[in-house]
């Protein structure tokens, strides 16, 4: 696969990034620096707006008692704007890939919810980073000091370099953001692999059993296996996890190894929708190019309308579904995907404060934290528990999102405070299936608990815990999404040391509530109980992966009818 790399620049860009952190982590708290760097800054914006009337006594002081005269005109101002957007461009870009390196197709198509959720206060914390403001005003200051009293480069240096700065700027943005490896994925010659591997549920007899089982999925955000103890292959001397442990002792989880595990993240499941999309479709979230949030313009108002997912094959048996998320349904197109396969009734930020439950003006991290989903999930099961449908009901975790939001009523007994948000994120599940456990319905109730995917901050990792990182970035090291099958009937032969993904666990919810299906999975997945190899056993990881990741006409068509139009 073609993978563009500017590797000549990055140890430059390394040595400056531990250079650059290791002084802001240690010294940036002083007054004296912060206040170094106001100054800095000060006298930029001062010069940057040298004909300014309101500025002029500033450049006065700056003459009489600084000694600064006004900078010659040899310097133009927009030199020193690029440099400097340059510099906090590329070295942000360049933080973000080595803490992140979230999927492009993740960015662009989040790029249309900016405002929604939680989003906006996530980028502009990553972006008001001291490293980068840092290193972006002393590039700049120590240009400016050593041009204005040594250099005197002539005009014509500025009108040549100026758009230089700006073109490497581009392409080493593009190259960490993994633009320019998406642009070659997505330019492929088309893959037939769908046509060979997609089991289309609309061709397959599904049948459940006259009695049936409800079934409540928890997408616990980020959940994955790094935040376990060393001794239970995580990355962690405490034990983080205490209640998710001894519910996937006790319970059934699937799982790579002979420990406590999930599965492999593929291609197109590592961020929420997408691992939702996977978990209960089968297929991952292909960004085409150009079509960020693909799901408006091919879809209309539905979202993957000539797919097959759990939520249908559950409402065409008589169940009644329904999801709660402390976000606005809006965002990625949750709230779509759920009410196109299923009809379900959303409960989301929105839905509480039209009810008058929450007040009008109410934002906590990305809508509402944690505790207060739960207490939700608590009553609507109540309410729905008494009707005579089964029901499916969904709930979708956010205090763990990176960089984690730490509940004013949780515990502080360990040093970090994302260690202390998993804590009370472990201590407030344990709690909800505890409840779940009492309830007279949960006898009748499959209840299996989800990591959407793996934890996209690699900084709170010790370095040396990834040891076999994929070039990709899909999969990252021994960590995985895990999963937890709670009070369930199924039986599977085999369930550790597995070699699946999200995809294999579509056909295995439809078992999980006493579905059978007459073919070996479903999708992209394969039955966990069938005793058949998953994709992954039977291609192996890396040619599944790079098939995911090419054009394909039989994936475009999941998201139109077959006559080119949206299902409306």
């Amino acid at each position: 696969m073609f993978a563009f790399s500017l590797t000549e620049f990055d140890p430059l860009f390394n040595v400056i990034q531990r250079i650059a952190t290791r002084v802001t982590a240690n010294y940036f708290h002083l007054p004296f620096l912060r206040l170094a760097a106001v100054l800095d800054g000060v006298i930029i914006a001062v010069y940057l707006c040298r004909n300014w009337r309101l500025v002029r006594w500033t450049r006065e002081f700056l003459r009489r008692f600084v000694k600064v005269e006004s900078v010659p005109p040899t310097v133009p101002v927009y030199f020193f704007v690029a440099l400097f957007l340059a510099v906090f461009l590329v070295e942000t870009a360049h933080l973000y890939h080595q803490r992140f390196n979230i999927p492009f197709a993740q960015i662009i198509e989040h790029l249309g919810f900016i405002t929604d959720g939680g989003l906006a206060p996530v980028i502009i914390g990553f972006l008001l980073e001291p490293t980068p403001l840092g290193i972006s005003f002393v590039a700049v200051g120590v240009l400016f000091i050593v041009e204005r009293w040594r250099l005197n480069f002539e005009r014509k240096f500025f009108w040549v370099s100026t758009p230089l700065v700006m073109i490497f700027a581009f392409v080493a943005v593009a190259h960490y953001a993994g633009a320019l490896n998406y642009i070659a994925e997505q330019t492929q010659p088309p893959s037939t692999f769908y046509e060979e591997h997609y089991l289309d549920p609309k061709e397959i007899k599904i049948s459940l059993p006259e009695k049936k089982r409800n079934l409540i999925v928890i997408f616990v955000e980020s959940l994955d296996t790094g935040f376990l103890t060393k001794a239970d292959g995580g990355a962690f001397d405490d034990d983080l996890l205490p209640n998710i442990k001894k519910l996937a002792t006790e319970n059934l989880n699937f799982s790579q190894t002979g420990r406590i595990g999930g599965e492999i993240q593929c291609y197109g499941t590592g961020y929420t929708i997408a691992g939702i999309l996977g978990y209960l479709a089968g297929v991952p979230k292909n960004v085409p190019l150009l079509f960020g949030n693909v799901w408006k313009p091919l879809g209309g108002e539905k979202f993957m309308p000539n797919a097959v997912a759990l939520g249908d094959i559950l409402a065409a048996n008589g169940y009644r579904e329904y999801h709660l998320g402390g976000y606005d349904s809006s965002f990625a197109g949750m709230g779509s995907f759920f009410k196109t396969h299923g009809n379900a009734e959303i409960f989301d930020i929105s839905y509480f404060k039209r009810a008058g439950v929450l007040p009008a003006n109410y934002s906590v991290w990305w809508g509402f934290e944690d505790r207060k989903l739960y207490q939700f999930a608590q009553e609507k099961l109540t309410a729905v528990a008494q009707q005579s449908e089964p029901f499916f009901f969904t709930l979708t975790t956010l205090d763990t999102h990176p960089t984690g939001y730490l509940d004013p009523q949780a515990e502080r007994k360990f040093p970090a405070p994302i260690e202390n948000v998993w804590a009370d994120a472990d201590k407030q599940l344990g709690e909800f299936i505890a409840w779940l456990q009492r309830q007279d319905f949960y006898a009748d109730t499959t209840t299996v608990i989800l990591g959407d995917h793996l934890y996209q901050d690699f900084s709170v990792f010790p370095a040396d815990f990834f040891t076999a990182p994929s070039v990709t970035g899909y999969h990252s090291g021994e960590r995985y999404p895990l999963n937890i099958f709670i009070n369930s009937p199924l039986s599977p032969k085999f369930a550790k040391n597995r070699q699946f993904s999200h995809f294999d666990l579509f056909p295995t919810l439809v078992e999980a509530v006493g579905g059978k299906i007459a073919a070996s999975g479903l999708g992209l997945g394969r039955s966990m109980s069938s005793g058949e190899k998953t994709l992954l056993e039977e291609l192996g990881y890396a040619a599944v992966n790079d098939q995911l990741q090419r054009p394909s006409r039989r994936y475009d068509e999941l998201w139109t009818l077959p006559n080119g139009g949206a299902k409306k």
